[in-house]
């Protein structure tokens, strides 16, 4: 099943299974959300800021529900969503604000705050996403994605790695970076299963013998800590490694501990994956269905 934005997405799944939980989360106690009412309040607060007036909105990503809602809310309004990470200095937060225009921040508990004096310039009419990642020789830069570009990343995920709506799956991972947003929430959805919303840092352990993930995302220094100490749930049956390279001892670990283990590599320019390892060896990559690959003459991937 191909889905071309996430309101289809969550139509298709509400319509075939409403009651089934489409996150399951911690406040002070255990909480889900239905996909038919995420759904919902999904519309409830896409309401909201089309009726705010506001055309950019920084959203702070701290991987709570009230974000995931907001960034699917800022789709449907056809509005830029910028993802901030909460954890970043104030001064240089404020710069990537005044960088992509924000006029209104989304809060970490879903409030609206608008910004004086901010949004210069023009936002262009329609929806896009904007994600900050490294460079090399220079500040963060912001990549401008779409609906649609993420939509086709979690079809190559589903595509290549396919989960069913018995799955669960564990987002450990910051929501501000595209592999945490794709592999960590859109790839569970797309499939129809449970996205588990980790409670940062100070929970990882715990997260995953409080929510019994039978699949997760991770990068090489948290597979490191997991197999270390040994995390692992007994209903856990999938590894998704990416961001970075991998030492392959840690592959080999997670192998003789029964785990499926699949590297994935992928750009936030590509909205994540490009290509991932089905078989047995993870080192060996497929690239996925919806990217396209060249081979210069020096040998490069184009």
């Amino acid at each position: 099943m191909r889905f071309d934005s996430f309101v289809s997405l969550l139509d298709y799944w509400a319509g075939l299974q409403p009651d089934k939980a489409a996150f399951v989360f911690e406040n002070d106690e255990k909480m889900t959300r239905s996909y038919q009412t995420f759904l919902q309040e999904v519309q409830e607060k896409s309401n909201e800021l089309s009726e705010s007036g506001f055309r950019s909105f920084g959203v702070l990503c701290d991987g709570g529900i009230n974000c995931v809602t907001a960034l699917f809310a800022c789709a449907v309004s056809k509005v830029q969503a910028v993802l901030l990470d909460p954890a970043l200095p104030f001064e240089i937060r404020e710069k990537q604000l005044l960088k992509t225009d924000v006029d209104c921040v989304i809060d970490t508990d879903g409030a609206l705050r608008p910004l004086e004096n901010n949004g210069k310039e023009a936002v262009p009419e329609g929806q896009r996403f904007l994600f900050f990642t490294s460079g090399t020789t220079d500040e963060a830069r912001a990549v401008v994605l779409t609906e649609k570009s993420l939509c086709a990343s979690a079809f190559n995920g589903a595509s290549m790695l396919p989960l069913t709506p018995e799955d669960r799956l564990l987002c450990v991972l910051p929501l501000h970076h595209v592999f945490g947003f794709v592999c960590g929430v859109l790839w569970g959805l797309h499939c129809g299963a449970t996205v588990a919303l980790g409670r940062g840092l100070r929970f990882f352990a715990a997260d995953f013998s409080d929510f019994q993930p039978t699949v997760v995302s991770l990068v090489p220094a948290m597979l490191a800590a997991v197999l270390q100490k040994d995390l692992l749930n007994p209903e856990l049956k999938t590894v998704l490694i990416g961001a970075g390279p991998c030492p392959s001892v840690l592959i080999e670990n997670a192998k003789t501990k029964g785990l499926r283990v699949s590297f994935g590599y992928g750009l936030t320019e590509t909205s994540s994956g490009v290509a991932i390892s089905v078989d047995g060896d993870p080192f060996a990559l497929s690239v996925c269905p919806d990217d396209e690959i060249m081979i210069a003459e020096d040998g490069e991937i184009l």
